[in-house]
């Protein structure tokens, strides 16, 4: 997702007749199905409002918004909605991976920010945006849209699949061992490459997946919470897909620098350019395992859990559950982060705290100044500290002129990526 809060993102016609009020009493929201799964050339949605509480399964959709003027017209309760290109292309995909797995067995209800939230409606968007640390978690799945060819995505998934194999290997023979997971690692992929007759160093394999993890899905900071509370999450791209639990555990042990190093030099090439620049996968990595580490895991996760946990321990022992705690911590955390609405440098973060380290509510009726300011106050008030004035001063980046009716004190995040 890009930025709920950004109005000009999807124009909808006649926005007042499609959108009827959501009772906030009920903590009502919108989910939408397909008319039909079966391949046409135009969308055609339904909208449908539950409460919350009483919603029927549902998945969430993760998506980059794109460009605001490159849209394309779909039905929407037999109205005419200008979705982005990114918007129309993913519903596209997930319409035809609902077909292949034969969900057209009964409605599939579907979460989609832009066409479940009244984007002209300032105060149903505060509200909405506020609920979705519950919609995101409460959804059976959350499928992460990215844009990708589609051939490579075939290649990167097939190789995806062949270290997920190995991580299986290693997870069954180190139930009951302390042996180093690198070395078992290391030990199971000559095993898969033995049987699949696949390279999992391959370098031009390895290559594709470095240029699947530096898309810019990956660092927009609206997708960290949307990982992140995530109850099972599944990356979509062409016609293939793949857990992002299990993602998150190999994506770390490409990171691991005795396995790393052991590679030959063009393949430590290789493996180097998935990690280097891949900062935003590797924040979302860690807070998944932080999530999953302390969260009790379903049947289906328990083995990309426990594995997880010992990645986690034994990989990253530098980064602590400190790191994600509160404001200050995230904004280091995800300075690299973009988003197109800045405001949404705080508000994107605030579920991702717990409840009373919270430092603003989404409140787009508020200027950029404002919120930088709003939040900076309200975290100097909760610790009695004066750290969150470290983020403020020209010195943070003295090329970027300040905004207006900021104060010296306060943090101004607008000039960070967008």
């Amino acid at each position: 997702m890009q930025s709920p809060g950004h109005n000009a993102t999807a124009a909808v016609t006649a926005a007042s007749l499609l959108y009827s009020p959501l009772r906030r009493e009920s903590r009502e929201i919108r989910l939408i199905t397909f008319e039909s799964l079966e391949e046409e050339p135009e969308l055609k949605l339904r909208l449908h409002v539950f409460s919350l509480q009483d919603a029927p399964k549902y998945k969430a959709v993760s998506y980059v918004w794109g460009s605001p003027s490159n849209t394309k017209p779909i039905s929407v309760n037999d109205a005419t909605v200008h979705a982005t290109m990114n918007l129309h292309d993913a519903l596209l995909e997930i319409r035809a991976s609902l077909h292949k797995s034969h969900a057209d067995h009964g409605a599939a209800y579907l979460w989609v920010d832009a066409l479940c939230i009244n984007q002209e409606d300032t105060a149903e968007k505060n509200h909405q945006v506020a609920m979705m640390q519950e919609i995101y978690p409460e959804a059976e799945e959350v499928v992460m849209w990215v844009r990708f060819d589609s051939t490579k995505a075939d290649t990167v998934f097939t190789l995806l699949g062949d270290w997920a194999l190995a991580m299986h290997i290693i997870t069954r023979a180190s139930a009951d061992k302390d042996d180093p997971i690198a070395d078992l690692l290391r030990l199971a992929l000559k095993a898969v490459a033995t049987t699949t007759e696949r390279d999992p160093f391959e370098t031009s394999r390895v290559n594709l997946l470095a240029e699947f993890v530096h898309n810019e899905y990956w660092k927009r900071i609206w997708i960290l919470q949307e990982v992140v509370l995530a109850t099972r999450g599944r990356i979509l791209a062409g016609s293939r897909s793949f857990s992002l639990d299990m993602f998150s555990v190999i994506w770390i042990s490409m990171c691991d620098i005795p396995l790393v190093k052991s590679a030959a030099e063009e393949q430590r090439q290789a493996l180097t350019s998935v990690t280097a620049e891949a900062v935003h996968v590797e924040v979302r990595g860690l807070a998944q395992m932080k999530r999953l580490r302390h969260s009790a895991p379903s049947a289906t996760d328990s083995e990309s859990e426990g594995l997880c946990g010992r990645m986690l321990k034994l990989w990253r022992p530098e980064l602590s559950a400190d790191s994600y705690s509160d404001i200050s911590g995230l904004l280091e955390q995800t300075q690299d982060f973009s988003a197109t609405d800045p405001r949404d440098r705080i508000f994107a973060l605030q579920s991702l705290l717990p409840e009373d380290r919270r430092v603003l509510a989404p409140d787009y009726g508020l200027d950029e100044a404002e919120v930088y300011t709003r939040a900076t106050i309200s975290e100097i008030e909760r610790t009695g500290t004066l750290r969150p004035i470290s983020w403020s001063g020209i010195g943070f980046n003295p090329n970027e002129p300040r905004l207006v009716g900021l104060p010296s004190w306060a943090p101004n995040l607008s000039d960070k990526k967008k």
